[in-house]
């Protein structure tokens, strides 16, 4: 009975013990397998922000008028691949596969819907000549915009469908870069139509000491261009592979960043400490977190790490109880504002408040990441523009967290596309347009779960009351052991009082 009080005090740590020796990643393991095929099915809600008034905005008349439509949803297929553990298993290196499929029911309209967005290559060639002389500039739209009957993107802005301002929609810009690589990449070569003609007749055997030379069409034809789509690199495919601690040594490692695309460190930004690859995998939480500590989590997509702090207690399902941690408001923030932003200031001057450069490390990128609507970002970011409204309960990023084990039962990711107009950018497009510099909104995503599913519900429940059920099993058969065992004292004491009676 005495070993029954112990056990009820010293058990649910034991568990506990136990529990968190059985997180790290190694074949075999139940953990593994739930980190390698997720039993969850995650979501990406995708919100377009529709350019209303083109015409007016271009010819200075009226500030840009966006009307968000959205979401758009498409839920995805995810596992782990190319998985490779080091020699003494402590790390892991993989990548992540993803599909996409579109889901009707949960969407706001078909993806066939039209919108107006900026024409984003268009907007990379912009930026990458932003240092050209103005013939160069005059030559090159010139040079453009005779392919208008040929595609889409040969002006500013575009009238696409969400489909395929996603997943690709024929591009000239793309096609006349591919032009361009050619002539770089002694590997590739643009071919000419009469060569498939002379090749028919051609029998003569190749030397095989030449070098062989691989030939694309290069035509800049209907039919025959490079498709283009902001998220189109993402579907069908295995992503950057990233290196991870197990956790086999010690568990409160697991999830640690070790590398990203083969490589501890980057050279993106202006300082070492910057440029290290750094904090938790956002699939893999710091266990046993506290409302006063922040987590550190590192975002291969951005090329940084953010810091996410604790917002409020949200109960899901009636039954978790967990802790929503939301990134630290200054994360974007100019540098006048967080000095210790400095290096994340790719250009002079910064960037206004609010807005994230992210050519550094998808370079040439024209995009500059923000949170939805300009959410803590600077006030004149939403004054430039009309149907702006930030809203932190359905804008920001956030993480409901189970402390204990570090499982995040509702996560969605929050983030918004943006492009930069500039008047004198040398190019003529801009010249009538009210403001010197603007930043306008391409689209904003959540991606992530909406809450777990019944089968991870169940396991999470089990893995939660474990530590007290074991407790309270052992207690109880501990105590019914002691009472069978004073049966037969009771029975011999009860026998000697009636002897002593007689």
């Amino acid at each position: 009975m005495l070993a029954a009080i112990i056990s009820r005090v010293v058990m649910p740590k034991f568990v506990e013990h136990k529990i968190y020796t059985n997180l790290p990643l190694q074949e075999g393991q139940e953990a593994y397998e739930g980190w390698k095929n997720p039993p969850v099915t995650p979501q990406s809600n995708v919100y377009v922000f529709n350019l209303t008034n083109e015409k007016a905005f271009l010819n200075g008349d009226e500030k840009p008028n966006y009307a968000e439509v959205g979401p758009f949803v498409y839920q995805q297929i995810m596992n782990k691949t190319n998985i490779e553990f080091s020699q003494d298993g402590d790390e892991i290196t993989h990548s992540v596969y993803r599909e996409f499929y579109f889901t009707r029911s949960l969407s706001v309209s078909s993806d066939d819907t039209y919108v107006i967005v900026p024409n984003i290559p268009l907007f990379g060639l912009i930026k990458k000549m932003s240092n050209s002389d103005s013939i160069t500039k005059s030559t090159t739209k010139s040079l453009l915009e005779g392919y208008k009957d040929v595609g889409i993107d040969t002006k500013p802005f575009i009238k696409v469908t969400v489909k395929e301002l996603l997943w690709g929609y024929p591009s000239v810009m793309l096609s006349m870069k591919r032009r361009t690589d050619t002539e770089t990449d002694p590997s590739v070569t643009c071919k000419e139509d009469f060569e498939d003609y002379f090749t028919m007749f051609d029998n003569s055997e190749s030397d095989e000491s030449e070098e062989k030379v691989e030939k694309i069409n290069c035509d800049i034809l209907p039919g025959n261009l490079m498709p283009f789509g902001l998220f189109k690199e993402r579907n069908g495919t295995s992503n950057t592979l990233r290196t991870v601690k197990t956790g086999k040594s010690d568990p409160f490692t697991k999830g640690t960043m070790v590398a990203w695309d083969g490589s501890k460190t980057f050279n993106y930004w202006s300082t070492s400490q910057c440029n290290q690859v750094s904090g938790n995998s956002p699939g893999s939480l710091p266990l046993r977190i506290n409302e006063n500590e922040k987590m550190k989590l590192f975002f291969g997509p951005i090329c940084r790490p953010l810091h996410f702090k604790f917002d409020k207690k949200v109960t899901i399902d009636s039954y978790f109880q967990t802790m929503r941690f939301i990134p630290e408001e200054k994360s974007f923030s100019s540098p006048d504002e967080v000095p210790e932003n400095q290096c994340y200031c790719l250009q002079e001057p910064c960037l206004p408040s609010g807005l994230l450069d992210i050519s550094g490390c998808k370079e040439g990128s024209p995009v500059y990441m923000s949170w939805p609507h300009f959410l803590h970002g600077d006030p004149q970011l939403r004054r430039n523009l009309i149907g702006m409204a930030p809203d932190e309960e359905k804008h920001s990023f956030i993480m409901d967290v189970l402390p204990k084990y570090g499982i995040a039962l509702r996560a969605f990711a929050r983030l918004q596309m943006n492009v930069a107009v500039e008047k004198s950018d040398g190019f003529g497009w801009f010249d009538k347009i009210n403001q010197e510099k603007i930043y306008l909104p391409v689209l904003w995503f959540e991606e992530g779960i909406g809450g777990p599913s019944q089968i991870v519900s169940e396991k999470v429940k089990f893995l939660l009351e474990l530590p007290e059920k074991v407790a309270n099993l052992q207690t109880a058969g501990l105590f019914v052991m002691g009472l069978l065992l004073l049966i037969p004292e009771i029975i011999l004491w009860s026998k000697s009082c009636l002897a002593d009676l007689r």
